[in-house]
Protein backbone atom coordinates (compact mmCIF):
# COMPACT_ATOMS: atom_id res chain seq x y z
CA UNK A 1 0.00 0.00 0.00
CA UNK A 2 2.86 2.51 0.43
CA UNK A 3 4.07 1.87 -2.45
CA UNK A 4 0.94 2.84 -4.24
CA UNK A 5 0.57 5.75 -2.03
CA UNK A 6 4.07 6.90 -2.82
CA UNK A 7 3.21 6.80 -6.58
CA UNK A 8 0.08 8.54 -5.89
CA UNK A 9 1.90 11.28 -4.34
CA UNK A 10 4.37 11.74 -6.96
CA UNK A 11 1.70 12.18 -9.93
CA UNK A 12 -0.16 14.78 -7.58
CA UNK A 13 3.14 16.43 -7.11
CA UNK A 14 3.71 16.57 -11.08
CA UNK A 15 0.60 18.01 -11.27
CA UNK A 16 1.05 20.88 -8.55
CA UNK A 17 4.07 21.02 -10.33
CA UNK A 18 2.81 21.93 -12.85
CA UNK A 19 -0.23 24.32 -12.36
CA UNK A 20 2.38 27.40 -11.83
CA UNK A 21 3.59 27.08 -15.45
CA UNK A 22 0.59 27.92 -16.68
CA UNK A 23 -1.93 30.61 -17.38
CA UNK A 24 -5.68 29.92 -18.66
CA UNK A 25 -5.10 32.39 -21.72
CA UNK A 26 -1.57 30.57 -23.12
CA UNK A 27 -1.18 27.50 -25.66
CA UNK A 28 0.03 24.74 -23.57
CA UNK A 29 2.85 23.24 -25.07
CA UNK A 30 4.93 20.38 -23.16
CA UNK A 31 7.58 18.87 -23.67
CA UNK A 32 8.13 15.45 -21.57
CA UNK A 33 11.65 13.80 -21.82
CA UNK A 34 13.21 11.33 -19.55
CA UNK A 35 14.69 7.59 -20.22
CA UNK A 36 12.54 4.47 -21.31
CA UNK A 37 10.58 4.01 -18.08
CA UNK A 38 10.65 6.88 -16.70
CA UNK A 39 6.77 7.87 -17.22
CA UNK A 40 6.83 10.50 -19.74
CA UNK A 41 3.53 8.64 -21.12
CA UNK A 42 2.30 8.29 -17.84
CA UNK A 43 2.52 11.32 -16.88
CA UNK A 44 1.98 13.25 -20.13
CA UNK A 45 -1.47 11.71 -19.94
CA UNK A 46 -2.16 13.38 -17.12
CA UNK A 47 -0.98 16.29 -18.21
CA UNK A 48 -3.04 16.40 -21.30
CA UNK A 49 -5.81 15.48 -19.14
CA UNK A 50 -5.72 18.32 -16.75
CA UNK A 51 -4.73 20.97 -19.79
CA UNK A 52 -7.49 19.66 -22.40
CA UNK A 53 -4.84 19.44 -25.09
CA UNK A 54 -3.86 16.57 -26.65
CA UNK A 55 -1.03 13.98 -26.15
CA UNK A 56 1.33 13.18 -29.08
CA UNK A 57 3.71 10.13 -28.79
CA UNK A 58 6.11 9.35 -32.25
CA UNK A 59 5.62 5.31 -31.25
CA UNK A 60 1.59 6.22 -31.06
CA UNK A 61 1.79 7.79 -34.32
CA UNK A 62 3.91 5.50 -36.11
CA UNK A 63 0.81 3.11 -35.17
CA UNK A 64 -1.80 5.30 -36.42
CA UNK A 65 -0.17 6.31 -39.77
CA UNK A 66 0.88 2.18 -40.04
CA UNK A 67 -2.72 1.31 -39.53
CA UNK A 68 -4.46 4.07 -41.72
CA UNK A 69 -2.00 3.55 -44.50
CA UNK A 70 -1.12 6.76 -45.02
CA UNK A 71 2.30 7.72 -47.05
CA UNK A 72 4.17 8.33 -44.37
CA UNK A 73 3.17 5.32 -42.62
CA UNK A 74 4.27 3.61 -46.10
CA UNK A 75 7.61 4.95 -45.19
CA UNK A 76 7.70 4.37 -41.76
CA UNK A 77 6.70 0.55 -42.52
CA UNK A 78 9.66 -0.14 -44.73
CA UNK A 79 12.49 0.91 -42.29
CA UNK A 80 10.49 -0.90 -39.56
CA UNK A 81 10.20 -4.04 -41.63
CA UNK A 82 14.43 -3.89 -42.37
CA UNK A 83 15.33 -3.45 -38.65
CA UNK A 84 16.37 0.25 -39.20
CA UNK A 85 15.58 3.29 -37.40
CA UNK A 86 12.91 5.79 -39.17
CA UNK A 87 14.95 8.64 -40.08
CA UNK A 88 14.41 11.91 -38.20
CA UNK A 89 13.27 13.79 -41.54
CA UNK A 90 9.94 11.11 -41.34
CA UNK A 91 9.47 11.46 -37.69
CA UNK A 92 9.88 15.26 -38.00
CA UNK A 93 6.97 15.22 -40.95
CA UNK A 94 4.58 13.29 -39.06
CA UNK A 95 4.93 15.52 -35.69
CA UNK A 96 4.83 18.39 -37.83
CA UNK A 97 1.31 17.40 -39.86
CA UNK A 98 -0.16 16.29 -36.13
CA UNK A 99 0.46 19.15 -34.65
CA UNK A 100 -1.31 21.08 -37.81
CA UNK A 101 -4.81 19.52 -36.63
CA UNK A 102 -7.44 21.55 -34.78
CA UNK A 103 -7.11 19.53 -31.84
CA UNK A 104 -3.82 21.14 -31.28
CA UNK A 105 -4.39 24.57 -31.48
CA UNK A 106 -4.26 25.20 -27.75
CA UNK A 107 -1.39 23.10 -27.78
CA UNK A 108 -0.11 19.37 -26.88
CA UNK A 109 1.84 17.34 -24.85
CA UNK A 110 4.90 15.72 -26.29
CA UNK A 111 5.70 12.18 -25.20
CA UNK A 112 9.37 11.74 -26.05
CA UNK A 113 10.20 13.83 -28.34
CA UNK A 114 12.30 15.52 -29.46
CA UNK A 115 15.26 12.36 -29.31
CA UNK A 116 17.84 13.93 -31.56
CA UNK A 117 20.05 16.73 -32.56
CA UNK A 118 18.30 17.63 -35.64
CA UNK A 119 14.69 16.72 -33.79
CA UNK A 120 15.40 19.04 -31.45
CA UNK A 121 16.75 21.65 -33.86
CA UNK A 122 13.36 21.03 -36.30
CA UNK A 123 11.43 21.40 -33.06
CA UNK A 124 13.42 24.63 -32.32
CA UNK A 125 12.29 25.81 -35.17
CA UNK A 126 8.32 24.63 -35.17
CA UNK A 127 8.62 26.54 -31.97
CA UNK A 128 9.83 30.18 -32.50
CA UNK A 129 8.18 32.68 -30.19
CA UNK A 130 5.92 30.42 -28.93
CA UNK A 131 6.27 29.79 -24.98
CA UNK A 132 6.80 25.86 -24.33
CA UNK A 133 8.13 24.00 -21.20
CA UNK A 134 10.33 21.29 -21.43
CA UNK A 135 10.41 18.73 -18.27
CA UNK A 136 12.84 16.12 -17.92
CA UNK A 137 11.92 13.18 -15.53
CA UNK A 138 15.18 11.79 -14.11
CA UNK A 139 15.18 8.16 -12.47
CA UNK A 140 18.17 6.40 -11.40
CA UNK A 141 19.20 3.30 -14.25
CA UNK A 142 18.80 0.85 -11.74
CA UNK A 143 15.22 2.05 -11.31
CA UNK A 144 14.67 2.19 -14.95
CA UNK A 145 15.70 -1.68 -15.26
CA UNK A 146 13.22 -2.59 -12.45
CA UNK A 147 10.52 -0.48 -14.07
CA UNK A 148 11.44 -1.90 -17.90
CA UNK A 149 11.74 -5.37 -16.54
CA UNK A 150 8.48 -5.07 -14.60
CA UNK A 151 6.31 -3.76 -17.88
CA UNK A 152 3.88 -5.08 -19.26
CA UNK A 153 1.41 -4.74 -22.06
CA UNK A 154 -2.11 -5.47 -22.40
CA UNK A 155 -2.99 -8.04 -25.40
CA UNK A 156 -6.03 -6.70 -26.30
CA UNK A 157 -5.85 -2.68 -26.01
CA UNK A 158 -1.85 -2.47 -25.79
CA UNK A 159 -2.11 -0.65 -22.52
CA UNK A 160 1.02 -0.36 -20.44
CA UNK A 161 1.26 -0.97 -16.62
CA UNK A 162 4.21 -2.09 -14.01
CA UNK A 163 3.73 -5.69 -12.09
CA UNK A 164 5.58 -4.07 -9.63
CA UNK A 165 5.31 -0.38 -8.27
CA UNK A 166 8.14 1.46 -7.79
CA UNK A 167 9.22 3.40 -4.29
CA UNK A 168 11.51 6.03 -6.42
CA UNK A 169 10.88 9.54 -5.99
CA UNK A 170 10.29 10.96 -9.49
CA UNK A 171 12.37 14.03 -9.55
CA UNK A 172 10.82 16.84 -11.85
CA UNK A 173 13.17 19.57 -13.88
CA UNK A 174 12.25 22.04 -16.43
CA UNK A 175 13.20 25.58 -18.24
CA UNK A 176 11.14 27.81 -19.58
CA UNK A 177 14.25 30.04 -21.12
CA UNK A 178 15.87 28.31 -24.32
CA UNK A 179 14.99 24.80 -22.80
CA UNK A 180 15.69 22.36 -26.12
CA UNK A 181 19.08 24.26 -26.25
CA UNK A 182 20.10 22.84 -22.82
CA UNK A 183 18.64 19.24 -23.71
CA UNK A 184 20.95 18.79 -26.70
Amino acid sequence: MNILKGFIFSMCAFSMALTPLFSSEDKHIVILLGPPGSGKGTQAKEVAKALNIPHISTGDLFRENLKMGTDLGKKVKTYLESGKLVPDFIVIDMLKERISLSDSKNGYVLDGFPRSIPQAEAMESVLSNQVYHVINLQVTDEEVIKRIEGRRSCADCGAIFLSVMSQSPLRISYSIESPLARII
